[in-house]
This record gives structure tokens, C-alpha cells and sequence, in this order.
């Protein structure tokens, strides 16, 4: 199997707390979509706090931390104008917040297309521990205000903004990864465009290295896999536990989010409350079109640093 790889680049396999690029970038596009929901509501409102100019301004800058490109920019914007202006300041704190992180976390438009898909990023320990005493204060304030009183309109306003400061503060590796007894090895497409992103997603957010690769065509599944059970597979994704059983198409996807850990393994435990049938058939019709939207790769492994060639095989 051709393998391109590029050294000298750090891999982010251990971490001091649970954070990963992609789950940060996560909460960062919901706090974009809450800015970019506010102003387009104020303009809707005719506010006449905010200058249509202004209001354009906010626009890109709530888009830029959406998308995680030109974000600080953004992010410097809207902390001005929500503390200044809307005295806001959960969403400028918020915003503070993202000015002080590292940047390019995985997720951000700013860090696509780099050899390692993780690029290193870590939210600091000494940050993490300010942060988390900031963001118990500001719960501990909102359990107060609706523990003597708060009108349902005045918890209208601050419910959505609480919650991102909530999913801030709790660290998402106090959601263990769903434990297996050994490596599971995971199977794909090696010329399918979107395997290959699927993958460098698992090896930016894997934070124990729970899995190995290995294409469909290679010696690994041939070996792995017996020929009577491969011809009724699908061509995408396939996961092999570590019991020997094999999981396809949605089960697949969702045992792959459960094992790691964090915010993914609640995604994946309420995803499969979905009736199989349903995630099937979402599944199916994306694979349908994943040549079409995100094309076919010349090589059956995806750039990737040399800390991360023991994970692939042929």
C-alpha cells in the first residue's frame, strides 16, 4: 500500500484534559450561529442600537467563527460589540474565550488540508483551570436567578448562552471512550474522498488510538474478513471489533463516534436510539453520492506525519 507521510510534525495523542480540536470547533460554530442569530434578529427588529453597518460587520465576523477562518478577527468583533453594545456578556465572554485558545483547532476551515489532522491542538491546562472556575460561577449564577424567580422571557434569553458556557466548562473527557480489549481495526474505501476524511476525523479526535486502518482491497481484510462474508459487505465503511463481529454502514459510524469518547460518544448513543431502517437508508443515500460531491484519491491512504504511520496497514 503507497503511504505518503511528512515528518517533523507533533502528533496530539495525549492531551491534559479530554478537549479535542474537533469538539471545540464544535461548540465554536454554535456560538458563531447564536452571534449571527442575534443580529439578524435585531436588524429583523429594526434596532436601532446597531448601525446597518455594523450589522453587516457582525454578519462576517459571526461567519468567520462559524467556518474557523479569519475567527480571531471575528471573535474580536463580536466580544467589542456584544459587551459594548448589546451588553452582552455571555456571548462577548464567549467570545474572550476563543480570542485566548489556540488557534486552528480540527474542524476550522483555517486547518484543513494539513499532514496531521490534529496539528497539536490542546486547550492548556492553567487556561483550563480558570476557565473551569469562571464557568461554575456563571452556572451557579443562572441556578440562582431561576431558583428566585427569573421570568420564562429573561430565561429565554440567557438558556442558549448558558449552555454553550456549560458545554465549555464540562470537560468532555469525563465521558469515558467506549472500552474494547484490543484495537479494532477499521476498514474503508481507499480511493473514496469521503473515507478518507472519515478517517483523518477519527485520527484528529481518537484520543487513545482505539483503532487501525486498513482499505478494503488490502491483505488485512482479506485476512481478517473470510471471502464468504466479504461479498455481502458494503464498500465503504466496515468496523472489526475486538469480539470478531462486524459492523456496517450506520452501526459502524456510531460505534466508531461511541469509542471516543466525549461529546461524539453522546452523539453516537442518541443517534442509535434512531430506528436502524431510518440510519440505514440516511447512510446508504450519502454513500450513493460520495464520489460525486467529494471525489475519488489516486492513493488508498490519506497524507498523514510519520507519528501516525503505525496505525495503517496494508
Amino acid at each position: 500500500m503507497t503511504q505518503i507521510t511528512i515528518t517533523g510534525i507533533p502528533h496530539n495523542s495525549r492531551m491534559k484534559n479530554g478537549w479535542t480540536g474537533g469538539a471545540y470547533s464544535m461548540i465554536r460554530a454554535l456560538l458563531g450561529l447564536r452571534a449571527l442569530w442575534i443580529v439578524v434578529a435585531a436588524l429583523v427588529a429594526g434596532d436601532t442600537l446597531l448601525h446597518p453597518g455594523v450589522a453587516v460587520a457582525l454578519i462576517g465576523a459571526a461567519i468567520q467563527l462559524i467556518i474557523g477562518w479569519g475567527d480571531r478577527i471575528g471573535a474580536l468583533m463580536i466580544a467589542f460589540v456584544f459587551l459594548a453594545t448589546f451588553g452582552d456578556p455571555l456571548i462577548g465572554g464567549l467570545a474572550i474565550l476563543h480570542l485566548t485558545l489556540p488557534s486552528k483547532p480540527y474542524g476550522s476551515l483555517a486547518a484543513r488540508g494539513r499532514p496531521d489532522p490534529g496539528g497539536g491542538w490542546s486547550w492548556p491546562a492553567r487556561h483550563r483551570a480558570v476557565w473551569f472556575w469562571m464557568g461554575l460561577t456563571w452556572i451557579g449564577y443562572a441556578i440562582y436567578d431561576v431558583a428566585t424567580g427569573l421570568s420564562l422571557g429573561a430565561f429565554g434569553e440567557i438558556w442558549i448562552p448558558m449552555t454553550l458556557w456549560f458545554l465549555l466548562w464540562f470537560d468532555p473527557g469525563w465521558i469515558p471512550p467506549k472500552r474494547a480489549e484490543e484495537k479494532e481495526h477499521l476498514f474503508y474505501d481507499g480511493h473514496c474522498g469521503l473515507c478518507h476524511r472519515a478517517i483523518r476525523f477519527l485520527l484528529a479526535e481518537d484520543r487513545i488510538d482505539s483503532f487501525v486502518f486498513a482499505p478494503l482491497a488490502g491483505d488485512t481484510f482479506r485476512s481478517l474478513v473470510p471471502e464468504e462474508c466479504a461479498e455481502d459487505l458494503p464498500d465503504s465503511v466496515i468496523v472489526r471489533t475486538s469480539a470478531g463481529k462486524l459492523l456496517v454502514r450506520s452501526s459502524a459510524t456510531l460505534h466508531t463516534l461511541r469509542r471516543l469518547g466525549g461529546y461524539w460518544r453522546v452523539l453516537g448513543t442518541v443517534f442509535m436510539l434512531v430506528p436502524r431502517p431510518l440510519r440505514d437508508t440516511a447512510y446508504n443515500f450519502i454513500a450513493s453520492i460520495r464520489y460525486r460531491v467529494w471525489g475519488k484519491t489516486p492513493e488508498a491512504c490519506p497524507v498523514i506525519p510519520e507519528a501516525l504511520r503505525g496505525r495503517f496497514r496494508a
